[in-house]
Order: structure tokens, then C-alpha cells, then sequence
């Protein structure tokens, strides 16, 4: 993902383990069960049928809901952070108050959101987890990685 001056903010490298970087932080992610070391600070996903907790030490911190074209996190409380759908080409996002805070689109190769631009993928929902700000570098990070091994689950 690259800001409005080029400047590279977030890389995700698919793969066992997902590489993630965003704003400073890098990740190694293991996948089945999701998990991550950042410094001495553990990182977990705990599945249940219908959403993905995030843990930090054992403490739910987000929870990342997935349903067919639609993509939201929660905070601790599960009071939603953001959210996004999928409509044609473009996929608003929306933020706690239900009001659409930016919109991704795609543009070529790539998927612009205001001034930034993640490319190497046409995914309007991964683009939208990593624009959002209003997310931690780390959860965000475990997102996306959850994202991708989703989607690799369900690539025949």
C-alpha cells in the first residue's frame, strides 16, 4: 500500500506463515490457529463459527466478522470499528456511526481509497482493512493475513 507521496505503508506477502508490515510493524503469521509474536505481546485468532476474535496475551482486542461480501471488525466490546460491503466495482466504508468514511474502487491492477493506492490486488474488502486507520498496525496486519488464508480456503 502506497500513501498520496509513494511513500510504501503496508506489504502483505501470502504464504506459511503471511508477512505482514504496516506503519513500522512486521508480522510473521501463522495460520490454523492465527497467531503472531510482536515483541513479547501474542497475538491470537480464536474461530467460532461466525467471527474471528483477536486476542493480545489471552485478552480479546477485535473481532473480525466475514460474511459473503462484507467484511467487519469490532472493537473489545464488539461494537463495530468499520465496516465494508462490496457494491459492483466499489466497496464504501463505513465507520461506527454507519456513515460511509471513504471508498475503495478499482483502478487497473490496483485498489485506490482516497489518496492511497494497495496494489497487487483487486480485493476491495483486503484493501479496505488495510486503509483502516482507524484500526491498530497490528490488527489490521492479522486482517488481512485472516483474509487472505480465507480466500486461499476457498480458491479451489
Amino acid at each position: 500500500m502506497r500513501d498520496a507521496v509513494g511513500e510504501v505503508t503496508a506489504r502483505l506477502v501470502a504464504g506459511r506463515p503471511c508477512r505482514a508490515m504496516v506503519e513500522g510493524v512486521d508480522l510473521q503469521i501463522g495460520a490454523e490457529p492465527l497467531v503472531a509474536m510482536v515483541g513479547n505481546v501474542r497475538w491470537d485468532g480464536v474461530e467460532t463459527a461466525k467471527s474471528t476474535t483477536l486476542t493480545r496475551n489471552g485478552v480479546p482486542a477485535a473481532e473480525i466478522v466475514v460474511e459473503a461480501g462484507k467484511l467487519q471488525i469490532n472493537d473489545d466490546k464488539g461494537i463495530p470499528v468499520i465496516r465494508a460491503r462490496l457494491e459492483g466495482e466499489t466497496a464504501p466504508v463505513l465507520d461506527a456511526a454507519n456513515t460511509t468514511v471513504r471508498t475503495a474502487k478499482r483502478s487497473g491492477t490496483n485498489v485506490t481509497i482516497g489518496d492511497m493506492t494497495v496494489t497487487g490486488t483487486q480485493d476491495l474488502l483486503l484493501a479496505a482493512l488495510l486503509t483502516a486507520h482507524e484500526l491498530g498496525p497490528e490488527v489490521r496486519a492479522l486482517a488481512a493475513c485472516h483474509r487472505l488464508l480465507l480466500l486461499q480456503k476457498s480458491a479451489p
